[in-house]
């Protein structure tokens, strides 16, 4: 079963609106704090985030009326937070938000590719966080030899798209310039890399992708084999796909805490 996003939108909205010193942002610039944080990458639709954000933090039948205030100016800001959900969560929050969020979006490093879409040499930046794999197949299940596909999550005409990359750098290469500290990519097997947030282990030995990534190009599933090494390369995922999400995590036991505590 694919995994579900771990936070609620109107949880990453707070966390968005947090990070901001007065408490307010427009809903652009709370949905590209969201999408930079990969904070509620599983969606349904094809409705950008800003409308998504718009929609749950001022409509939804007044449901979160209490949560927040639009002020005119496509802007809605946090509603009486002193009052309401105690300074000192909101500040614990900014703690971690400060300490983790390198963790959700990692520096862009350089990395030299061939651009499938306009068939050219480039040099972009790229984030680990934005990486959804990396295989040695061609998309049709081709052998490619030592050139590596990069799936990588973009944006395009404000909606996200995987485009695709080609380089022929080893995986542990890729690994050490992209995620040094492992932290999203995981080397799999002797032929692919995964990204712990987008893939999700199945009992047939099989990491699928996650529901919710954009369908113009589907990621290949990455198949565990019975040796030993695969046991370990297993072991290794679980452990920095908890650690990934145990960072979420923290983060929603004390949004719950506000939440459950607005009315006191």
């Amino acid at each position: 079963m694919a995994r579900k996003n771990l936070l609620t939108l109107h949880e990453a909205i707070v966390i968005a609106l947090i990070q901001n010193n007065i408490r307010r942002a427009t809903f652009d610039e709370i949905a590209a704090f969201i999408e930079k944080r990969n904070l509620y990458p599983v969606r349904k639709g094809n409705i950008p985030l800003a409308r998504q954000v718009m929609i749950r933090s001022t409509k939804s039948k007044g449901a979160y009326s209490d949560l927040f205030t639009y002020i005119g100016m496509n802007c809605i800001e946090l509603r009486d937070t002193d009052r309401h959900f105690g300074l000192q969560l909101y500040n614990a929050l900014e703690v971690i938000y400060k300490d983790v969020s390198s963790h959700f979006a990692p520096p862009p490093k350089a990395l030299k590719v061939v651009d499938i879409e306009l068939r050219m040499n480039r040099e972009i930046e790229l984030s680990a966080s934005n990486v959804v794999c990396i295989i040695s197949k061609h998309p049709d299940g081709r052998s490619s030899g030592q050139k590596k596909y990069l799936y990588v999550l973009e944006h395009q005409n404000e909606e996200q798209a995987i485009r695709l990359y080609t380089t022929n750098d080893s995986f542990k290469t890729l690994q050490k310039t992209l995620d040094p500290l492992n932290e999203h990519l995981v080397i799999v097997n002797d032929s692919s890399i995964a990204n712990v947030r987008y893939y999700q282990y199945t009992a047939t030995k099989t990491l699928s992708p996650v529901n919710g990534l954009p369908v113009n190009i589907k990621p290949q599933e990455i198949h565990f084999s019975g040796s030993p090494k695969s046991k370990t390369n297993k072991g290794i995922f679980d452990l920095v796909q908890n650690h990934f999400n145990n960072r979420i995590l923290l983060e929603k036991k004390l949004l719950d805490s506000i939440i459950s505590n607005k009315d006191k």
